[in-house]
C-alpha cells in the first residue's frame, strides 16, 4: 500500500491522517505535508496515526523534522499508533511520550 496523507482544517485546528506505509518514497510527501501545515492558519495540529502499517528508517528524519516545525509555532498531538509502532517511535526518540494522546477524542478533549 502506497503512503497518503489528508489534510482537515477547521478553525485552528488542522488533523493530518497517515494512511499506507512510511517509507522512502513517503519522503516527499512527508515535504510536502509540512509546508501545508506551517502555511496553515491552525495553532493546533493533530498527525492521526490510525491508518498507518509501518514507518521505516528510511523516513526517520523527515518524521522528527516535521514534528520539529510543527512545534516552533503550533501545538502538537500525536495521536492513533498501534502499540508497536508507538513502543518503537518512541524507543528511537521520533516521538515525544508527553504529546501521544491514544485517540483523536483525548486529543480534542485536551484542547
Amino acid at each position: 500500500m502506497e503512503f497518503e496523507t489528508k489534510l482537515i482544517t477547521r478553525n485552528d485546528l488542522s488533523v493530518i491522517a497517515f494512511k499506507g506505509r512510511m517509507s522512502k518514497e513517503a519522503r516527499e510527501e512527508l515535504k510536502k505535508c509540512q509546508e501545508e501545515i506551517l502555511n496553515s492558519e491552525s495553532k493546533i495540529i493533530i498527525l492521526l496515526f490510525k491508518d498507518l502499517i509501518t514507518v521505516d528508517m528510511a523516513v526517520y528524519r523527515e518524521l522528527t523534522m516535521l514534528q520539529q516545525e510543527i512545534r516552533k509555532a503550533k501545538q502538537l498531538y500525536l495521536v492513533g499508533f498501534n502499540k508497536a509502532l508507538k513502543q518503537l517511535l518512541i524507543e528511537k526518540g521520533i516521538i515525544r511520550l508527553n504529546e501521544v494522546k491514544e485517540t483523536l477524542e483525548d486529543a480534542l478533549k485536551s484542547i
